[in-house]
């Protein structure tokens, strides 16, 4: 599966994370800034429960659902409901989905 979209949960809203499929096999968030570079995220503002959550499909999802995860601005839970729909209403064998759940301890850490 070739199309790869991220999404973080944190205590001040939900927003989309750069992603990328490396070597074919692994997901990477967020994606890195510099080919060839490792990437890493730091927190610096909300403590508190993170969620990652990765969807892999093998299609694009369509262009109004896609687009917000290319931009910095908070996804609404509008549009979490109208891709969930639209995946449900794909074959199971065509998209995974992935989640991890972090808990920052304090800010900075």
């Amino acid at each position: 599966a070739s199309h790869i979209y991220a999404c973080q949960q944190a205590p001040s809203g939900i927003g989309p994370v750069p992603t990328q499929i490396a070597q074919g096999r692994t997901i990477q968030l967020p994606s890195p800034t510099r080919p060839g570079q490792p990437a890493y995220m730091r927190e610096r503002a909300d403590a508190g429960r993170h969620v990652f959550v990765a969807i892999q499909s093998a299609r694009a999802l369509p262009a109004d659902l896609a687009a917000p995860f290319s931009g910095v601005l908070p996804l609404e839970t509008s549009l979490l409901q109208r891709i969930a729909a639209h995946l449900m209403s794909v074959s199971l064998n065509q998209w995974r989905l992935f989640a991890l759940s972090v808990t920052i301890d304090t800010p900075q850490g």
